[in-house]
């Protein structure tokens, strides 16, 4: 048995059909159920198992997760798709085979740092490189502790000396911790963020620091103008 043909013939017992079907149809030589799929990289009408129907359907959903990442990471490295394929084309030539969509997407996350001295993008980039390696199956946990310290030297370089923990979008393992006040000294010595145990559906801790202003500081700054 075949699990796919693209001649107008049954995948189970290859009896040709007077006409190739256009939908799911019952072959009448051997009974069994034969649909009819979109080849993801072919783009042909093919004759498949119903067993074959639902792996060409789980490619179709990893790529359409793979594209939404792939957006996802170049919002977070301010890179348009332009910039994408034209890296891809820089790294097919280098190594003379095409790159996977993660090693052109790492690529252009590094440039990306090696063109900025702003803590506020390089907060947004390392968080691409942890969604990056969410998507290779690896820890992003390193690259979520980086862009999480320079979330706080952000906010450190504009005078913060106490920061307020925002994590009401996370999971609950997080969100105990929203609204906490710590010192920008202790928020980077003792890292509470990111939270791991965080349980996030997305993989990735949410969680960030928020400015935080004191009302009688920001009162006494008021009253000494």
């Amino acid at each position: 048995m075949k699990n796919q043909t693209n001649n107008g013939t049954c995948p189970f017992c290859d009896h040709k059909f007077n006409k190739s079907p256009l939908r799911k149809t019952k072959c009448l030589h051997c009974h069994n159920f034969v649909y009819v799929r979109t080849y993801p990289d072919t783009r042909k009408k093919v004759l498949v198992t119903k067993e074959r129907a639902d792996e060409i359907q789980e490619i179709y959903n990893q790529r359409a997760v793979s594209s939404a990442s792939r957006t996802q990471v170049l919002n977070f490295i301010h890179a348009s798709n332009f910039d994408f394929e034209n890296s891809k084309k820089i790294l097919s030539a280098k190594f003379g085979s095409e790159p996977s969509e993660n090693d052109v997407l790492w690529n252009l996350a590094n440039q990306s740092l090696l063109n900025t001295q702003d803590h506020h993008t390089k907060q947004s980039v390392y968080h691409a490189m942890a969604l990056i390696d969410h998507a290779r199956g690896r820890d992003p946990f390193r690259h979520l502790v980086l862009s999480i310290q320079q979330n706080i030297y952000d906010h450190q370089a504009k005078g913060a000396t106490h920061l307020e923990i925002m994590s009401k979008h996370c999971c609950d393992e997080c969100k105990i911790f929203n609204g906490k006040v710590i010192s920008v000294k202790n928020a980077l010595s003792e890292m509470p963020l990111p939270v791991k145990k965080c349980s996030n559906h997305s993989g990735l801790c949410q969680c960030e620091y928020l400015y935080h202003v004191d009302m009688n500081e920001f009162k006494s700054m008021l009253r000494n103008k």
